[in-house]
C-alpha cells in the first residue's frame, strides 16, 4: 500500500464530509486514519523462491497435457507431482553450497531423475520463483557429451572398444586441461582424466552426426544442426532437464523413460483427469549401457569423490557425486557431472564443487532392500580387466 498517497485520499474524504455536512465537525476532528495491516499472501500464489519454477513448469507440462492454466487456477484440482521433498531439500542446499564465495553472477540448476521411471525427483532452475528457470535453459555441457560419443563409438556394427589405445597429448588449436594429458590412453583412461584429444579424435572416427544421433537416442531432445568433432567437447547447448535423462536412460540399461513432473491429477470430486502411465522404450541394449558406465566408474576415484553409504553394496569403490568438470580448458561452458550415485539421473550445472543428491541405479540386478526402501544400488558392469561383450571382441581383434 502506498501509505502517503492513502492519507491524503482519506483526508480529501473526511473533509468533503464535512463540507456536505455528512460528518459533524466534532465528528471530523475525532476521526483517524485507520491502523494498517501487512496484505496477506494470496493462497495458490506463485512463491517467490526455487518452488516458484517448480510450478511455473508443473504448470507447462499439464497444458501440454491438455489441462489449461484456467482449469488450473479454478477447478480446485489436486496435483500429485514426483519431487520428493528429502531429495528436493538436499538438492537445495546441494546448489546453495556450491555457490557459495562464488561470483554473483554465477547461476546453477540441478535435475534429479529416477532412471526406473523417468519421475524427477528433485528440481532446482534457481532462487527466483519468477524469473528464469536455468534448469531449462540452453547452455553448452562441455564435458558431459564425453559420454555420448563413447555411446555412438560402442552402437557401431565394428565399435573400437574402451581398451583401444590413442595418442593424448595435445594437438594445435586442441589440448587438454592441466593433468588430462597422457602419452597413450585408452577409451577408458581417457573418460577417467577427460582427455580433450582422444575423445575429439573418437568424434572425428565415428562421426560427428552419429555422436548427435547418440545423444538424442539416449534422450537429449534438443536440436543439434551443423555439428563438427567440437560435439566431443559439449559444444552444443542442452538443457539439464535433456541431460539428466539422457544419464538415466544409461543408468537404466538403455531404457528411455520420458522425464515428468506430474504423476497424478484429479478433481475436487477425486475423478482422475490424468496419470502418468511411465511409458519405457529400450533405445540400445544394457550391454552397451553398461560398457558407457564402466567408462565411467574411474571418475570419482581420480576426483577423490566416495559414496560411504554405498560403499558396502559395491566391490570397489561406489561412483558417487557428478564430477565437476574443474579441469576444463573451454572458456565459456559451465562445468557438468559426468558420473552419477546409485540412484538418480542426475544433472547439475554452472556450478564447480558441490555434489547433489541421489543419482541412478547402475544396470543389472536388484540388491537387498533398505533403510525402508524397495531397492537399493546395484551391482556396476564387469571391471576393466575382464571387458565385456563387445568390449572383448575388440580385444580380440586388437590382438
Amino acid at each position: 500500500m502506498d501509505l502517503p498517497h492513502s492519507v491524503e485520499r482519506w483526508t480529501f474524504v473526511t473533509d468533503g464530509m464535512a463540507r456536505q455536512g455528512w460528518l459533524t465537525p466534532e465528528q471530523r476532528a475525532a476521526a483517524r486514519f485507520p491502523v494498517t495491516i501487512p496484505p496477506k499472501r494470496i493462497a495458490g500464489g506463485i512463491p517467490t523462491d526455487d518452488r516458484g519454477l517448480i510450478l511455473s513448469a508443473i504448470k507447462d507440462e499439464l497444458e501440454s497435457r491438455g489441462i489449461n492454466e484456467q482449469e488450473f487456477s479454478q477447478e480446485g484440482l489436486k496435483i500429485t507431482t514426483t519431487i520428493d521433498p528429502v531429495a528436493q531439500r538436499q538438492a537445495v542446499d546441494a546448489v546453495n553450497k556450491a555457490l557459495d564465495g562464488q561470483p554473483p553472477n554465477l547461476r546453477g540448476a540441478l535435475v534429479s531423475i529416477d532412471p526406473e521411471t523417468g519421475r524427477i525427483q528433485a528440481y532446482y532452475g534457481g532462487d527466483n520463483g519468477v524469473g528464469l528457470d536455468y534448469a531449462r535453459v540452453l547452455k553448452q555441457p562441455g564435458s558431459t557429451f564425453k559420454p555420448f560419443v563413447l555411446l555412438a563409438d560402442l552402437l557401431q556394427p565394428d565399435p573400437m572398444g574402451l581398451g583401444t589405445q590413442f595418442k593424448g597429448q595435445p594437438l594445435p588449436g586442441l589440448r587438454n586441461a592441466d593433468g588430462a594429458s597422457c602419452q597413450v590412453c585408452d577409451l577408458k583412461q581417457a573418460m577417467t582424466i577427460s582427455n580433450n584429444v582422444i575423445y575429439h579424435e573418437l568424434a572425428v572416427r565415428v562421426g560427428p552426426r552419429k555422436v548427435a544421433d547418440a545423444a538424442r537416442l539416449a534422450g537429449i531432445n534438443t536440436p543439434m544442426n551443423k555439428v563438427d568433432a567440437g560435439i566431443a567437447l559439449g559444444d552444443k547447448e542442452v538443457t539439464p532437464v535433456d541431460l539428466a535423462s539422457a544419464y538415466a536412460t544409461i543408468a537404466a540399461g538403455g531404457v528411455y523413460h520420458p522425464p515428468h513432473l506430474v504423476a497424478k491429477v484429479t478433481t475436487s470430486d477425486d475423478r482422475v483427469l490424468y496419470e502418468a502411465l511411465n511409458p519405457s522404450e529400450q533405445r540400445f541394449s544394457a550391454q552397451v549401457a553398461r560398457n558407457v558406465t564402466e567408462a565411467m566408474l574411474g571418475v570419482p576415484t581420480y576426483d577423490k569423490l566416495t559414496c560411504p553409504g554405498v560403499a558396502r553394496w559395491l566391490p570397489r569403490p561406489a561412483p558417487c557425486s557428478p564430477t565437476w568438470r574443474t579441469r576444463t580448458t573451454t572458456r565459456g561452458p559451465p562445468a557438468s557431472p559426468r558420473n552419477w550415485p546409485p540412484r538418480y539421473g542426475s544433472a547439475p550445472t554452472r556450478t564447480r564443487r558441490s555434489r547433489p543428491p541421489g543419482a541412478p541405479r547402475s544396470p543389472g540386478p536388484r540388491c537387498p532392500a533398505r533403510s525402508g526402501r524397495p531397492t537399493c544400488t546395484t551391482r556396476p558392469s564387469p571391471s576393466p580387466r575382464r571387458p565385456s561383450g563387445r568390449s572383448r571382441r575388440s580385444a580380440r581383434r586388437r590382438r
